[in-house]
């Protein structure tokens, strides 16, 4: 979003990679953390190529990731057609705990959260994201330079 765009694949990625994930763990508590890196690391590839798409072939990211979208549904459904495998009692417990009466998994987005805020607030990297953001603001929605001539 601070840049202009938007992944319209996210919920496709979620659906692949936790399909593959339940599929790999199968119940095994020593795949639990390999399949997650790996499932992460999907994850990461995924929306680096979306990135990568979109900059190199000058095509808007809502365009470019809602092909995307339809991508990994379709290889979802060639994985399975149906949820597949079982994760183990420690990995569910992570899904549905609570802390406090809130969700780990919400507590772990919150703390992701702040990470990613500080990430863009107080690195270099992250004000170099504003700036990328302002200059497309400056020159209207997703303006590309113009060729040389």
């Amino acid at each position: 979003m601070l840049t202009g765009g938007i992944d319209l694949s996210v919920g496709t990625t979620i659906s692949l990679t936790s399909n593959f994930a339940s599929g790999w763990i199968d119940g095994d508590p020593n795949m639990v953390v390999p399949v997650v890196v790996g499932v992460v690391a999907l994850g990461a590839a995924i929306g680096c190529l979306n990135g990568a798409l979109s900059h190199y072939l000058k095509v808007h990211p809502l365009i470019v990731t809602l092909g995307m979208a339809s991508i990994l549904q379709g290889c979802t459904l060639l994985y399975s057609l149906a949820p597949v495998g079982k994760v183990t009692d420690d990995f569910e417990a992570f899904a549905y705990g609570r802390v406090f009466g809130l969700s780990d998994g919400g507590l772990a987005m919150l703390a992701l959260f702040a990470l990613v805020g500080l990430f863009l607030h107080r690195t270099r990297t992250g004000n170099a994201i504003y700036v990328v953001a302002a200059t497309r603001v400056a020159r209207g929605f997703w303006a590309y330079p113009s060729p040389a001539p």
